[in-house]
């Protein structure tokens, strides 16, 4: 029953509609900061997967990459209110963090731990960018800024508990699914991204 549930969630996560960035501001404080990165696919699902991979490497990765993935998107954060044109690239960035983590976790990729560190941290960058680009419209910027890093772990977490689940209850190969799924979802945000660069 607990493997069904499992299933039925993971094609829930994959076939929901609701595929809209995550770049509108809900709020202007802690409160939106939070919920702010459960609100896009491509957000949500990229740190989904990072707490996926972590997992799937085990050892010091499990709890590494969801800490330094929210400190290094804090950075982000600041960088995206600074005049700059990274705006440019900011969602095909985004949209590649799906291919690359998903990949990562289908071929069950586990590099040293300080690769994979630089990995979450490029992308991180560019998470964290487009949260900055509102952040100046935000009542309390820094309340905004604490919260998103906490949702944005809280999701992390999730997703290390989403593969201890999957590891649990299925073979390892389960794992490849879920990360082929990823991959293939960012076919979708790599398109709109390009559309952007090219409008």
């Amino acid at each position: 029953m607990v493997r069904v549930l499992v299933i039925f969630s993971i094609l829930i996560l994959f076939f929901n509609f609701n595929n809209a960035f995550s770049h509108i501001l809900e709020g202007e404080g802690f409160k939106s900061g939070i919920t702010h990165p459960f609100m896009g696919f491509d957000h949500f699902l990229c740190m989904l997967a990072i707490g996926v991979w972590g997992k799937q490497m085990g050892g010091r990765s499990i709890w590494i990459l969801p800490i330094v993935f929210p400190l290094i998107m804090g950075i982000g954060i600041y960088i995206g209110v600074l005049p700059n044109r990274l705006y440019i690239f900011q969602e095909l960035e985004i949209a590649l963090s799906l291919t690359v983590i998903g990949l990562a976790i289908a071929f069950n990729f586990k590099p040293k731990v300080i690769f994979s560190i630089l990995t979450v941290s490029f992308f991180a960058i560019f998470h964290g960018y487009a949260h900055g680009m509102e952040f100046p419209l935000a009542e309390n910027p820094n309340l905004f800024l604490i919260g998103s890093m906490i949702g944005t772990s809280i999701i992390h977490i999730i997703g290390i508990g989403l593969g201890h689940l999957i590891i649990q209850l299925f073979k390892k190969d389960f794992l490849r699914v879920f990360g082929i799924l990823v991959a293939l979802s960012s076919l979708y945000y790599i398109t709109i991204a390009f559309s952007y660069l090219f409008t």
